[in-house]
């Protein structure tokens, strides 16, 4: 297994966390906590929750591309091209759901709180 980066790490974190802990309430400290860093390591990789938030969407959009890019060329119909891409996207995010689900639920109420934190 590679060893993984330490933003990966931070990543894995606060989606753990987030399975059963309010995004609003998690804080950056109980990410590094549980990554096993320094608070101080978490804040050279990210300023914010948001700004994890958004690698975690970086790096799914990465493993979609590799996982796309390894079918080769297709010859299919767009439409039944975009829907193997949707598809492929919701697998990705199938080992997430719980996470994204109270991460979505917290991001009704206010999203402009939930990026500043």
């Amino acid at each position: 297994m590679p060893r993984l980066s330490r933003k990966d790490k931070i990543i894995n974190a606060a989606l753990a966390l987030a399975e059963d802990t309010s995004w609003r309430d998690l804080k950056l400290s109980a990410i590094a906590k549980a990554a096993k860093l320094s608070l101080a390591d978490v804040a050279e990789e990210f300023a914010s929750k948001a700004d994890i938030l958004a690698a975690f969407m970086a790096r799914t959009d990465a493993e979609l591309l590799k996982k796309i890019e390894a079918e080769g060329e297709a010859s299919e119909l767009p439409r039944d091209r975009l829907f193997d891409v949707i598809m492929l996207r919701l697998e990705l995010l199938e080992p997430h759901k719980a996470a994204l689900r109270n991460i979505t639920r917290d991001m009704r109420g206010n999203p402009q709180d939930l990026a500043t934190t």
